[in-house]
């Protein structure tokens, strides 16, 4: 039995999206799905696979980014009275014992064709189906608190009125406020070469965040390079988001056990405002509508962060899991805790991409796009950008395009040299392709995880080398230069145009290398009568 598997994880039919076709046993299926890309047997497999193999898939394909924007959010519009009462006044509870009551009054007319022929059997009857449309409703939130969400729509703030959706008790999840480090040397032993975590440099000071304690925490407050700092995260979003905490009025957040647009919904310990996570917004207050700042991170693995930064320190949490309790909701189909309508069909749903949003210009760089093109230089808000995607990581990277002194750079991708050695060149002999084969699966069970190779960025300009994951110059004439990073979280497809409905592509890679080589009809039967 063999199946596909893609960037979001274990799927059926491919539907066109440009990402890897992989092939393997199904017992590789409960692997973590950022695991996979990392394993051998999956290195060299490329969107080449499916094309070679569907070449009617190819059109489709080409057309992704033109398929029109199908995004239809209602945008807030002034509220009468009746519906201000309805969402301000009451709580879901009396809402739903007034639709209740109207249901039943309805049913209780239509039943006993009019109340003077009012029975015991038909009031009980039209109780019960009232009560049975109520539950239905309340499953679907038609009771739920809205509040109000600013998304971003043509580079201008929208209001738009949201549901919040229960998930859990309110503080039942519990943040980390004063967390625990410890050292790079002591991660390793704790945790996978592969485990994700978020990456944060700031003020001098390094520190990793494990995606398991932040699936269990949600919320982190930190200080680091003397800033504080909360660290959020939405795993049904797949959204990480590190903001700055003003000294001039801190926040200290809370969870409310609800989401909005499946992003988490937070609270202010002290004034019990609530924040939506995804945007670092407040919900309600005076300062509805303004947002924290931002701080970039970046979500790769434990290794390649640890390469990037030897002396980086990592959050350590005896409390939480060593294993990232989401994992199979990362690689399900399932899109969100609660249904959301996904209307941009430019994408799918869970196709992972690296979102951009400079002065009102918000990019979305698909990880399908960037498997075929890792190194893109694009203009985002008017800021020249380089966005790279490492592979052996799953990450994406992205920068200013331009040296401190303001010197703009073109970028394109490079190769991880490796020191010549002896030894080396022994053991990577020419080995006959048979030899390396795995056919049993206690084999394949032995394998060894390949070597983590860090991706290497070189300029047009002077040739130099640039360390992709830490954005640092580490040969040629700009040794020494550091890029600077750019907010730039990986987030699911159907998460980032909720929030930017008008969010644009960049422009799409050239697919001509891919197009599987045919012969023409008349060729084919030249060669034959030539023979």
């Amino acid at each position: 039995m063999y199946q596909m598997a893609t960037f979001t994880g274990i799927s059926g039919p491919l539907n066109a999206r440009l990402t890897a076709l992989i092939y393997e046993k199904r017992k590789y299926s409960k692997r973590p799905f950022y695991q996979l890309f990392a394993h051998p047997s999956f290195a060299k497999l490329t969107t080449r696979n499916y094309t070679d193999a569907h070449p009617k898939s190819r059109s489709a394909i080409n057309d992704i980014s033109e398929a029109p924007l199908a995004q239809s959010e209602t945008a807030g519009k002034p509220r009468n009275a009746l519906r201000t009462f309805w969402d301000d006044t009451l709580d879901p509870r009396r809402r739903s014992l007034v639709g209740l009551g109207v249901i039943a009054l309805m049913l209780l007319g239509l039943i006993s064709s009019g109340f003077a022929n009012l029975t015991i059997s038909g009031a009980g009857m039209s109780v019960y189906i009232a009560l049975v449309v109520t539950l239905i409703l309340a499953r679907r939130g038609y009771y739920a608190d809205r509040v109000s969400v600013f998304i971003d729509r043509d580079g201008e703030r929208v209001e738009t009125r949201q549901k919040l959706r229960p998930v859990l008790k309110r503080d039942r999840i519990q943040p980390l406020y004063e967390p625990s480090i410890m050292t790079a040397e002591e991660a390793i032993k704790a945790y996978p070469p592969n485990t994700r975590v978020i990456g944060i440099v700031n003020g001098g000071d390094v520190r990793a965040y494990p995606l398991a304690v932040l699936s269990y925490r949600e919320i982190v407050h930190d200080v680091i390079g003397g800033a504080a700092i909360a660290l959020t995260w939405s795993p049904f979003c797949y959204t990480a988001r590190a903001f700055l905490v003003p000294s001039d009025a801190p926040v200290r957040f809370g969870s409310t056990g609800r989401v909005a647009i499946n992003a988490p919904v937070m609270y202010d310990v002290d004034t019990g405002v609530r924040w939506i996570q995804y945007l670092g917004a407040p919900l309600e207050g005076p300062d509805i509508g303004s947002r924290l700042d931002e701080i970039p991170s970046l979500n790769t693995t434990l290794q390649a962060w640890i390469d990037a930064h030897p002396n980086t320190e990592v959050l350590d949490d005896p409390v939480a899991p060593r294993a990232d309790m989401f994992d199979r909701y990362y690689a399900g189909g399932r899109a969100g805790m609660h249904g959301v309508p996904h209307r941009d069909a430019r994408w799918p749903a869970k196709e992972i991409v690296g979102g951009v949003d400079t002065n009102g210009d918000a990019c979305a760089f698909p990880m399908s796009w960037l498997q075929i093109e890792p190194v893109v230089n694009e203009t985002v808000g008017g800021t020249p950008l380089v966005v790279a995607y490492e592979e052996h990581s799953a990450s994406v990277m992205a920068f200013r395009a331009e040296t401190a002194g303001g010197r703009s750079l073109t970028f394109e991708p490079g190769v991880w040299e490796e020191p010549e050695d002896d030894e080396d060149d022994l053991y990577h002999a020419d080995v006959d392709s048979e030899e390396l084969a795995f056919d049993d699966d206690e084999d394949r069970e032995e394998e060894e995880e390949p070597e983590y190779e860090p991706m290497m960025l070189y300029d047009a300009e002077t040739g130099s080398r640039w360390q992709a994951t830490s954005g640092t110059c580490i040969e040629g004439e700009l040794v020494g230069e550091q890029l600077q990073p750019v907010a730039a979280g990986l987030s699911f497809w159907f998460a980032w145009t909720n929030f930017h409905p008008s969010t644009r592509l960049p422009p799409r890679p050239d697919l001509s290398g891919l197009a599987p080589k045919t012969e023409e009809p008349g060729e084919s039967q030249g060669g034959e009568d030539e023979d």
